[in-house]
């Protein structure tokens, strides 16, 4: 019996048609990283609610050149490209240019072609899906399933969250990514036959959305980091409330401050909104009939737990944050109550009492805030910076070893000293990023010194022995000191002893001039206001953390020092005390902050490895420990931020970088 034929005959009962192994090579797409689980996911679901009450015209699917219908029996039919699904008395149907098929069917659809996908009209948008699809109806329902990778099904699902956002903000679309594909990870209980569906209370997906991320599975959240779920929410309003909205609570479960802590911006903007309910409403939308008594209605915010308390009939109903909300919501409208943090007043007009809610924010607001998130992935934040930012203590796990990417801390630019292009990044936006100069403030201070003061830079002389008092900072970072050492010697070991000393020497309005004339070598570097002896000499020795540059700052400060760069006209340093510049960066890496190792493992054997270590106080709602180096070898320079680590081992995570990309840069040119 051939498939058009059999088409029109009753198969199996709908929910005992199993979704079967592949018995085609081709039904699976081809590329897919053995690490990268696959999934069932159910689409269509609303488009096909809609169609069946009539609202919308029916689907249209447009599948590519030698797709191929297969039954759960085995048969092959010949080559499908159109089918259109409607409702009809009792079920549904499914035209195809194959044959029609109605009442019970179960179908699958794939390719062996180089284009894997389908497309799906509805209405007057054009969607793009996943081949293979099966197709099964009866007992008067229909499911359409696509077969997924799980990180590309969680991209496009946040690309669906999301919408379109600007380039340079695309790390927060990644790190709701990883949200959504750690909701999925692990044993959990299938949807009849499929693993997730695109409604809102799984997540919102419209199938491809945009290109695959080669490295999106190279990283993944460790679940066990998350034991109270992976939950996201549309606007914060300025914090987070954690799980206690769904009435869990514990330390481990709260909410966060959607803040930058260095400079105390607001990520989140408030997202003011007021609704008000009549008291006499709240008990039939609550399904409370308790009568007994004629006592009014009082309702209560515990904020501790955030749960809503009324009293009623001489009784206490007490309900979640999140559970109320969504109770008002069903019989006020879905945009009612917006969110979950605001206050309650109560209010009379013309002698009926209602309640008065003044919220900000939208949604239930635990776990990460898209709109917080967009922020800080404009600030040049990444991906796994803005998940530590809503989860303190998240971990992240190695996904496929095949994919060659740096560990989740590590935040980089590799760019070309000559010109200052930038040929790799972590991610787009981290040249924008703004981060504490700490040590490698100490090269703006030898440059002040070597066109400023060439008498200090060439003579001055300090012995450190690693302690100190007043008004220098207390201790060297070494407690065994330096002694005696001048400049070559302090900036190659980063003494802060020697660099806090020029403070009675160099005035910090000639430092500050000096700092504003480099605007014309395309840096911008902050000096914060400072008071008194103290706070100079710990801006000198790069201890004051409100000093700040961007990326792209560093990149044209490494321009300026680095051991080949031509004289530039926007500094009057001469070529001598230049050199003197690039042989303390040389002896960085051989016997001064970066390790006597470093010299064992060059990046290039034909350019021994320089730079400048530091190691700071950043972050974002809490503060952490970050290492910096800004350096490189020949005509390849690097600047790698790495939380949680020290400058030494941002300077070992630069000359991995350095030397991994070697080949790759070199046939780039």
């Amino acid at each position: 019996m051939s498939i058009k034929k059999r088409g029109m005959a009753a198969f199996a009962a709908f929910f005992l048609i199993a979704l079967a192994a592949p018995k085609s090579p081709c039904r699976i797409s081809a590329g897919e990283l053995a690490a990268d689980r696959l999934i069932r996911v159910n689409i269509l679901s609303k488009p096909l609610r809609l169609l069946q009450e009539g609202k919308i015209d029916p689907v249209r699917l447009s599948f590519p050149e030698g797709a191929r219908v297969e039954e759960p029996r085995g048969s092959i039919g010949p080559p499908i490209r159109e089918a259109r699904i409607e409702p009809l008395p009792g079920g549904w149907g499914l035209s195809t240019d194959i044959g029609d098929f109605k009442g019970q069917f179960s179908l699958v659809m794939y390719t062996c072609g180089p284009d894997r996908s389908f497309e799906a009209r509805v209405g007057n948008e054009l969607r793009r899906y996943p081949l293979p699809l099966t197709i099964r109806a009866g007992a008067g329902k229909i499911e359409l399933v696509v077969t997924e990778s799980l990180s590309r099904y969680a991209l496009d699902a946040a690309r669906a969250e999301y919408g379109p956002v600007p380039p340079h903000s695309e790390e927060a679309l990644d790190a709701l990514a990883l949200l959504i594909a750690v909701r999925l990870k692990g044993p959990r209980r299938a949807h009849e036959g499929f693993d997730a569906c695109d409604l809102a209370h799984c997540v919102v997906y419209r199938g491809l959305a945009g290109p695959a991320d080669a490295h999106a599975h190279a990283w993944r959240i460790d679940p066990g980091s998350l034991p109270c779920g992976a939950h996201f929410h549309a606007v914060c309003g300025g914090r987070t409330l954690g799980e206690r909205v769904f009435g869990r609570a514990g330390a481990s479960c709260g909410g966060v401050s959607d803040r930058l802590v260095e400079t105390a911006t607001a990520l989140c903007g408030p997202g003011d909104w007021r609704a008000r309910i009549g008291a006499a409403e709240l008990p039939p939308i609550l399904s409370i009939r308790d009568t007994t008594q004629k006592a009014g209605v009082t309702l209560q915010i515990d904020e501790p737990s955030r749960r809503v308390d009324i009293r009623y009939g001489g009784s206490l109903y007490s309900f979640a944050a999140e559970d109320f909300r969504l109770r008002v919501n069903r019989r006020k409208g879905w945009n009612f109550l917006k969110s979950n943090d605001y206050i309650v007043e109560t209010s009379s007009e013309a002698n009926e009492k209602a309640f008065v809610f003044t919220g900000r924010g939208s949604g239930h607001g635990a776990g990460l805030c898209q709109h917080g998130a967009l922020e800080l992935a404009r600030l040049g934040f990444s991906r796994y910076e803005i998940l530590a930012h809503y989860y303190p203590g998240i971990r992240f796990e190695r996904g496929d070893a095949r994919v060659s990417v740096s560990p989740p801390e590590v935040s980089y630019v590799l760019f070309d000293t000559a010109s200052g292009a930038i040929t790799e990044a972590s991610h787009p936006a981290f040249e924008h990023r703004k981060l504490p100069a700490g040590s490698i403030f100490k090269l703006f201070v030898a440059l002040h010194c070597a066109v400023e003061r060439p008498d200090l830079f060439d003579a001055y002389r300090y012995r450190c022995a690693g302690r100190a008092g007043p008004p220098l900072p207390e201790r060297c970072w070494t407690p065994e000191g330096h002694g005696e050492t001048g400049m070559e010697g302090a900036l190659a070991n980063s003494c802060n002893l020697f660099f806090a000393s020029l403070h009675s020497e160099i005035g910090m309005a000639s430092l500050r001039r000096f700092c504003a004339s480099l605007v014309k070598a395309g840096i911008r570097v902050e000096l914060p206001p400072v008071s008194g002896p103290d706070e100079f000499a710990r801006l000198l020795a790069g201890l004051d953390y409100r000093v700040r540059f961007s990326v792209r700052d560093a990149i044209a400060l490494a321009r300026l020092v680095y051991p080949d760069a031509p004289p530039n006209p926007a500094l009057r340093l001469s070529g001598e005390r230049r050199d003197i510049i690039a042989r303390a960066l040389f002896q960085t890496m051989i016997s001064g902050t970066a390790g006597n190792d470093m010299a064992k493992r060059p990046a290039d054997a034909n350019a021994a490895p320089w730079g400048k270590t530091a190691t700071v106080l950043s972050g974002s709602n809490r503060l952490a420990g970050y290492g910096l180096f800004l350096g490189g070898a020949g005509d390849r320079a690097v600047f790698v931020a790495l939380r949680g680590g020290t400058g030494a081992r941002a300077a070992q995570a630069a000359l991995g970088i350095l030397g991994r990309t070697k080949g790759a840069l070199s046939e780039k040119k």
